[in-house]
């Protein structure tokens, strides 16, 4: 996933479908079958070292956060996107395509959307993210 943040957007719209392109991606990895059982096994990891659990978080969410949260200051630089705390923007998106699907996960609660249901609502997370981001003119 982290090749989308290698490319700059030439527009506005470049940027909205490289965000929904993302977003499709993203989402489909969390609900997928894989990275259930691995947060389920994460919830059971009491027998894992803090600094092993510490490290797996290092090298996964946060460089990933951290890897969009740098693209995302290069469209800021680009005036492509109105994103001032490039850490807390990162936040704020990666959040947004989580909403209740992580706690789904956790609590062994099933998915209930199907794919057409997923890209709707991918959109409208991308939607409101530039909206709150917008580049003022």
């Amino acid at each position: 996933m982290a090749a989308h943040f290698r490319i700059i957007p030439g527009s506005a719209d470049d940027l909205r479908q490289a965000l929904i392109k993302f977003g499709s991606r993203f989402s489909t990895f969390l609900s997928g079958h894989e990275h259930k059982r691995y947060i389920h096994a994460l919830g059971a990891a009491g027998r894992i070292a803090q600094s092993t659990r510490e490290a797996i978080y290092r090298s996964g969410p946060l460089s990933a956060r951290d890897q969009l949260a740098a693209w995302f200051a290069q469209l800021d630089q680009r005036n492509l996107l109105n994103c001032r705390n490039a850490e807390y923007s990162a936040d704020q998106f990666l959040g947004m395509l989580m909403g209740m699907d992580l706690i789904r996960t956790l609590y062994h609660v099933a998915h209930s959307r199907d794919a057409k249901a997923n890209a709707r609502r991918v959109n409208l997370v991308v939607d409101d993210f530039l909206a709150l981001h917008r580049v003022n003119d």
